[in-house]
């Protein structure tokens, strides 16, 4: 007697070819137009359906293209509308409790999609708008050095020949003030008096200024390092207005890091970096997976990728009452690992990333 084999209802995430996280459908040459299905995730769950279909029906359906609510996926497994979903999930609390979830298949981490462009005139004028007061104190403080000039060392008249007149030689203390605390103290050891409260005065000013100095370059080297990698991390994420999924894990773990996210319903991930390309001065990147956003740095050459934000395994999920399924196809995950077989697979689409562990699951 023929064992009858158990039914698993399959939603694959289907996205655009640009999307490394999902499954993507390539229309074959010649008059069948058969189509066929490409992609990490796909080739993955391919091998392993293929293992177990003596034991087990596949009943395959596909989401949108420009379906990217992985949340919602959630649900339609908990709700018993699917088995199990081929797709990149990353674990939260709040799948945690609705789904299961299978062996990871990769490493992808949180990250942030932005333009690396380099615009001088507005690189100079952020570091001016950051380091005004910082410029501001040093001016103040030049004022007072120059007051106290005037007052404790009024021999230096002498030295520039203002003897005469007290309003220029005021004038000229104050200069001497502001140039010695923005570093060029030539005036201020060339023109003091000989007496012990013109030397000591001099030194003492000298000293404080070359710590002031010191300090504001090194804050304003800082500026410019940090203007300069153009990377979103976790430290400065809080004044970013970002782009993202709605129903995206990535998009809500950014928001414990305090990022302020506008999350799109029903879009592509194409549509959603057009979205921001055109309304760059508003949002400052999009929110993706790693994986899901490198292909699109092959086709926007001045995009680029910040994930200060933390690896993620990722694998399918399954639903919580296929305990029997869940174990099999963990198994069949464990043997791709021990024969490396999974690690080919990846390496065939992220070979070229070096930046992440992603292939590092064997």
């Amino acid at each position: 007697m023929v064992q009858q084999k158990d039914i698993i209802k399959v939603l694959v995430v289907l996205g655009e070819r640009r999307d490394g996280s999902a499954v993507y459908r390539i229309p074959k040459a010649g008059k069948t137009g058969e189509i066929v299905y490409r992609g990490f995730i796909w080739d993955v769950w391919a091998r392993i359906r293929d293992r177990l279909k003596d034991k087990y029906d596949f009943i395959t359906e596909f989401t949108d293209v420009g379906d990217n609510n992985y949340n919602g996926f959630v649900q339609k497994v908990q709700n018993g509308e699917y088995d199990m979903v081929v797709g990149a999930f990353f674990r939260t609390v709040w799948r945690e409790s609705r789904i299961d979830y299978l062996s990871p298949i990769a490493i992808d981490a949180n990250a942030i999609l932005h333009l690396d462009e380099v615009n001088i005139v507005r690189e100079i004028t952020n570091v001016l708008n950051k380091s005004i007061f910082m410029v501001l104190y040093l001016l103040v403080a030049g004022i007072i050095v120059g007051l106290l000039l005037f007052y404790i060392d009024p021999g230096r008249a002498k030295m520039v020949d203002l003897v005469k007149n007290k309003g220029l030689f005021l004038i000229r203390s104050i200069l001497t003030g502001i140039a010695t605390m923005l570093g060029e103290m030539g005036f201020m050891s060339e023109n003091a008096s000989l007496k012990p409260v013109g030397v000591i005065l001099s030194v003492v000013v000298m000293i404080v200024s070359f710590v002031m100095v010191m300090f504001i370059q090194g804050e304003i080297t800082s500026l410019l390092i940090e203007q300069g990698s153009k990377k979103i991390t976790k430290e400065n994420i809080q004044d970013k207005p970002l782009l993202g999924h709605y129903g995206y894990s990535v998009v809500e773990k950014l928001k414990d890091y305090g990022a302020n996210v506008d999350a799109v319903k029903d879009i592509s991930t194409t549509k959603l970096i057009e979205k921001y390309l055109e309304n760059k001065e508003k949002y400052a990147g999009v929110i993706l997976s790693y994986l899901h956003a490198y292909p699109h740095t092959r086709q926007h050459k001045n995009l680029v990728i910040s994930h200060d934000f933390g690896d993620e395994p990722t694998g399918y999920i399954v639903s919580q009452n296929k305990p029997k399924f869940k174990e099999d196809f963990n198994r069949e995950i464990l043997r791709l690992k021990q024969k490396r077989a999974l690690r080919r697979i990846c390496r065939a689409y992220f070979g070229g990333l070096d930046s992440l562990p992603t292939c590092q699951l064997t």
